[in-house]
Formats: C-alpha cells, sequence, structure tokens
C-alpha cells in the first residue's frame, strides 16, 4: 500500500534525522528539547498502549492536551494504528465544547486530569467513551497513564486509504457554530507537499506554530520545531514580546 499516513512520512524523518532537535518548549523557565528519536519513541509507546487497550483502526479519539510533547505524540500515535484524533479547540467556551464532543461521539479520549474528570461529571456527553488515557497524573480511577515504555516493540504505522478519515479538527466558533472539519489522509498528504514546495521547508530551519496542530508537518519534514508557552485559545492575550 503506497504511504498516505503522514505517521509513516515522520517515522521516516525521523530514522534521518533521529539526533537532530525535533521540538523545543520552555518549561518552568528552562528551554527542554526532545530529538526526532525521542518523538518517534514516545509516540509509539502511546501507540503500543492504544492497542494494548484495544482501541483500533478507525475509532475516534478525542485529544484534550496541553500543546507540548505529548500533545504531538499523542496524535501521531492515533494516526499510527489508524485511529481518527478528534480535536477541538477548549476557548470555545464549555457548552460548544460538550455539544461537539456529544456530537462526535468519540470511543475513547486522551486528556489532562481536569477534562477528564469534567467527563466524569457530565456521563450523557461522554457516554460512547469506553477507554479513558492521561499523560499526567491526578486523573480519574479507571485512567491508563500514557508514559514512555521501558520496551517497546517493533511498531509499524498502519496502512490507510487517502480517502480514509484522519482526523476531525473543530472551528473555534469565532464566526459562528463551531463546526467538525474532516481531514482525510489525502488532504495532510496534500498540505505537507504544499508546505515543503511553496515555503521551502528544510532541516536547516525553525518553525514556532501558534496553533499547536501545525508541528506535526514540521516534525514530518525534519524541521525543528519551537513550541511558544501561550495559551493557544486564547491568542490576543499572548505577550507579543514573548512571541
Amino acid at each position: 500500500m503506497t504511504k498516505n499516513n503522514i505517521a509513516e512520512i515522520f517515522a521516516e524523518t525521523a530514522k534521518q534525522h533521529h539526533d537532530s532537535p525535533a521540538l523545543s518548549k520552555e518549561i518552568n523557565g528552562k528551554l527542554h528539547t526532545i530529538t526526532f528519536s525521542q518523538l518517534k519513541t514516545l509516540s509509539d509507546s502511546f501507540a503500543c498502549e492504544f492497542c494494548r487497550n484495544q482501541i483500533k483502526k478507525g475509532q475516534k479519539i478525542l485529544v484534550m492536551v496541553k500543546s507540548g510533547f505529548e500533545f504531538i505524540a499523542t496524535v501521531f500515535a492515533t494516526m499510527k494504528i489508524g485511529a481518527v484524533p478528534v480535536l477541538i479547540d477548549p476557548g470555545m467556551g464549555i457548552k460548544n465544547l460538550l455539544n461537539c464532543i456529544k456530537k462526535t461521539a468519540p470511543e475513547a479520549m486522551v486528556g489532562i486530569p481536569p477534562v477528564l474528570w469534567l467527563s466524569l461529571l457530565f456521563p450523557s456527553v461522554f457516554k460512547t467513551i469506553r477507554k479513558r488515557f492521561s499523560t499526567e497524573s491526578f486523573s480519574p480511577p479507571g485512567c491508563i497513564r500514557l508514559t514512555l515504555l521501558n520496551v517497546i516493540p517493533a511498531f509499524e504505522a498502519e496502512g490507510v486509504f487517502k480517502e480514509d478519515l484522519a482526523a476531525i479538527v473543530f472551528t473555534t466558533g469565532s464566526t459562528g457554530p463551531p463546526k467538525g472539519v474532516a481531514y482525510t489522509h489525502e488532504i495532510f498528504m496534500a498540505q505537507l507537499e504544499i508546505i515543503k514546495t511553496e515555503y521551502g521547508v528544510s532541516p536547516l530551519e525553525k518553525d514556532m506554530p501558534a496553533f499547536p496542530l501545525f508541528a506535526l508537518f514540521s516534525a514530518a519534514l525534519g524541521m525543528p520545531c519551537v513550541i511558544p508557552s501561550f495559551n493557544p485559545s486564547l491568542p490576543a492575550k499572548a505577550d507579543p514580546a514573548y512571541i
């Protein structure tokens, strides 16, 4: 099967640039960096945990993780197993957020503790979710912690067709009701090619995406990426000098 999965492209890129910096982010006042090899290992760990817990190809996974290493690793991991990440901007407000989740009916979720606890307070909205995963501590009982595994079996990305659903990304709702945009794998691959050719992207440059999902393209193209420490849901409150 032809490579139609951006996770497959990233896996090849990680082998080529394994020791080079992939992602950097300021955490508690210090700049932390992981290499392409480390990012691949982290996403492979998450993907193995998904498979171990019977998350299957085509299932929708609600991803509500803070912008950072774990977010990118989670999205790559869902795509590696052929699952469909559902990405919703929490800045749209609780009412719109819950409405989007109910309409999408995800089978699993990966979230930070506050969102996971929230899911228990609204059982009718989250009734389709069978598995809950967390990248942090202090999560509700029954949540599965996603961590870096000591031993990771050889993991190959799931083969997909270009017309297969790859992700559901919701609009912010700033110009009307939030809408879920269906991305096929063909769309992601086309975007990747356009970014590469039109912008002349190369590993010699650096990227700083203000929209967290765009870091996937940087990583897949071998370009080091700096993730700014600000709330992407509230861009107007970002400090311009810091950015």
